[in-house]
Parts: C-alpha cells; sequence; structure tokens
C-alpha cells in the first residue's frame, strides 16, 4: 500500500508529519491523509501524483513503483 510505503519510510528516516512537511512543503494534514490511503485532500489526480513523486524522492523511495500501485488504485477517468 502507497501510504503504509510513506509512513515507514518516514519513520526509518525518524521524521515527524511536521518535519516532512516543512521539508517538502506538503501540508502535514495532506501527508497525514495519504499515509491512511486517502488521496482527497491532495487537490486532485494530478497534484496526488505530484505529491506522492516529492515524498518519495525525499524519502529515497523509488517514485515510479509507489506512481503505478497509484495509477492501477485510482485510473484516470476519461
Amino acid at each position: 500500500m502507497i501510504g503504509e510505503e510513506l509512513r515507514q519510510a518516514r519513520l526509518a528516516k525518524g521524521l515527524t508529519l511536521d518535519e516532512l512537511a516543512g521539508a517538502t512543503k506538503i501540508r502535514a494534514l495532506v501527508i497525514d491523509s495519504m499515509e491512511n490511503e486517502d488521496f482527497s485532500p491532495c487537490g486532485g489526480r494530478v497534484y496526488a501524483r505530484g505529491q506522492i513523486r516529492g515524498l518519495a524522492v525525499y524519502l529515497g523511495i523509488e517514485p515510479e513503483m509507489l506512481l503505478e500501485q497509484f495509477d492501477s488504485q485510482f485510473p484516470p477517468e476519461d
């Protein structure tokens, strides 16, 4: 799960939600929601993908793997 991978990477780096928010400029509320598999506070699919990518890069996770998971869970609407 995307959120669990983000949470585990954050915790492995010893970061709080507020510290990660400060470093990435993504609100702590949004990160917390993402870690709980709720991407609605992201502001839309495009923004969610960008935020996943930004968090992954900062946390040292391969972003493409998480984005593939996101796309399979939330396919683009035609």
